[in-house]
């Protein structure tokens, strides 16, 4: 499939109207030389108040110095009342708005945006603030209701879909290639979470070399905002939360969840992280929030983000008996450490594959990352494409992100999904009811993703169609506790009495000579039985072709053989 041309054309109108929002203190900071007028935003993670002039204290001078940060630069700056020797001073009104404003910012960790330029006071170089407002904003889409209704309309009227618009390569896929199962996790992934009930984490446990911080390089970070924690002072409790000042309890050093509250984390290389930062991420990871104490202050500061967690198996891992190791699949999980369990509980979607996407795959993977090497998307279509979609499907994230689609109409059969097709496997049962008969997080986990399929589909209702996706790539990620087929062989239906099966369709194609279907299935042995359903399977899994002649006659021609065969 191609991105139809009027639906390209609306895209190119559309992304005229965005513009990029300015979420750092960088420019406040290089300033400094300057002294010009700029602006910035970052969280207040200190504030201070007092008599403007120290030296000459007026009763009706006050000044606020507060630091802002973004993570990567912490800004000093003062707002206040006075004038004359201190200039850029403001009347009463606005200086208690901007106190409050700041409070707020400490508190709940809000996003701000400060306006001024450095000034001289006294012997100090100092960033004067005029303007002091509110980044509440921040995650809303500037896409407009109209821009939506008429893509929605066109993606109708070309029988396609935004989520399949996603998977495209010409639009957020042209530097990695990733089995279409994958495509769909990470896009989930990038909703924005408005609350704890919209949390969404994901697992991914493979091999070395299968991607994975090209991953996050090539298609997450340049599409939504991702802060990504891996090995080094990312992967403490301190990056992460953030940290209270030794020497100053009111000012908070800002982590990285705070930091990206409402949008999403990465983390790189998790293996490799110490037992006592999972077990401090398992709140927040559940309510969206975290405290930080230290001696008679107690702060609860909010970190609605995604997870993502990409790593690779615990050291002694050397697969299963079937690849010539000595583990059961789930040993992968052991990378969590001692809270294995409680983060499992905590994952929406969790893939432990080795291959992610299969034997036939690796030259197309080869494919792109030479591409990649060599600058081919530098300054070329391909690059403007990307950014052109990019644009357009960030706001698209954002706007659906702060729908709540409604599922009242489809409760019940949400309820028989989870129960009849994922609950009563036995995968769910070994890998989840483990400890306890009851896991109410994973049918919270499973409604979630209901809707957050109907959040990708731009819909204000839950449909069958939706839980069905649901339900297909939970019981896939289930798959790959206890299997270790390429994902989207999984998602095709593929199991091991199909790759029997396939192992006997090569053998006769292979002594008969043979494409014809009838010819083949004569040939056979009885004690195997080909369906057609079984066909259906073997084609969605790329394994085989068939073909009807002008007179009726079926012909096979197999593809490939699968990874496992």
């Amino acid at each position: 499939m191609t991105v139809p041309v009027p639906i390209s054309r609306f895209v190119d109108s559309c992304i005229e109207d965005y513009s990029d929002l300015n979420l750092s203190v960088e420019g406040i900071y290089t300033s400094k030389i300057g002294n010009e007028w700029c602006y910035g935003s970052g969280i207040c993670i200190k504030m201070e108040d007092g008599p403007l002039d120290r030296r000459k204290p007026n009763a009706d001078q006050t000044g606020l110095w507060f630091t802002i940060s973004d993570g990567d630069y912490s800004i000093d700056c003062l707002a206040h009342n006075g004038s004359e020797r201190f200039p850029e001073g403001m009347d009463n009104t606005k200086l208690t708005q901007v106190m409050m404003t700041l409070t707020e910012s400490i508190k709940d960790g809000k996003y701000i945006c400060v306006e001024g330029c450095y000034q001289v006071v006294g012997k100090e170089k100092v960033f004067l603030v005029r303007h002091v407002t509110s980044y509440d904003n921040l995650s809303d889409s500037q896409m407009s209701d109209s821009q939506f209704n008429e893509f929605k309309e066109l993606c109708e009227q070309h029988d396609t879909s935004p989520l399949e618009l996603m998977k495209l390569d010409e639009t957020l896929w042209s530097e990695l290639y990733a089995p279409n199962t994958l495509k769909e996790a990470v896009m989930l992934y990038c909703l924005n979470p408005q609350n704890k009930q919209d949390l969404l984490h994901i697992g991914l446990v493979t091999s070395m070399g299968e991607g994975k911080d090209h991953l996050i390089d090539h298609v997450i970070a340049p599409l939504v905002p991702v802060g990504v924690a891996g090995s080094g002072k990312m992967s403490t409790i301190a990056g992460l939360f953030g940290a209270m000042s030794g020497d100053d309890l009111n000012a908070i050093e800002l982590g990285l969840i705070p930091k990206y509250n409402r949008e999403r984390i990465a983390v790189s290389e998790f293996q490799t992280w110490d037992d006592s930062v999972f077990g401090e991420l398992m709140n927040v990871m559940a309510n969206g929030k975290f405290d930080m104490q230290k001696g008679q202050l107690d702060i609860t500061r909010p970190g609605c983000a995604n997870m993502m967690f990409l790593g690779n198996p615990p050291r002694h891992y050397t697969g299963t008996e079937a690849e010539g190791g000595v583990h059961k699949k789930t040993d992968m999980l052991e990378s969590f450490g001692q809270y294995t369990y409680q983060i499992l509980s905590r994952l929406t979607l969790i893939f432990t594959q080795m291959s992610l996407s299969g034997a036939g795959a690796e030259s197309l993977i080869e494919d792109k990352i030479m591409d990649s090497m060599s600058g081919k998307f530098k300054g070329t279509n391909v690059e403007s494409q990307l950014k052109k979609w990019r644009s357009f499907f960030r706001e698209y994230l954002r706007y659906v992100s702060a729908q709540n689609p409604d599922y009242d109409k489809n409760r019940d059969f949400i309820q028989s999904c989870f129960h009849g097709y994922i609950k009563s496997l036995d995968e769910f049962k070994e890998i989840f009811l483990a400890r306890s008969s009851k896991d109410m997080r994973k049918f919270q986990e499973f409604v979630n993703l209901c809707k957050a399929y109907a959040r990708l589909d731009g819909s204000a209702e839950v449909t069958e169609g939706h839980i069905a996706q649901a339900t297909d790539i939970f019981l896939i990620s289930l798959r790959t506790l206890k299997e270790d087929f390429p994902l989207d062989e999984m998602a095709a239906g593929v199991n091991p009495r199909i790759l029997k099966l396939y192992d006997s369709l090569a053998k006769v194609i292979e002594e008969s000579g043979s494409l014809d279907l009838n010819t083949i299935r004569a040939m056979l042995p009885k004690s195997v039985r080909l369906k057609d359903e079984d066909l259906e399977t073997m084609v969605r899994a790329g394994y085989i072709n068939v073909n009807t002649d002008e007179n009726d006659a079926t012909f096979i021609m197999l593809i490939k053989s699968p990874t496992t065969a």
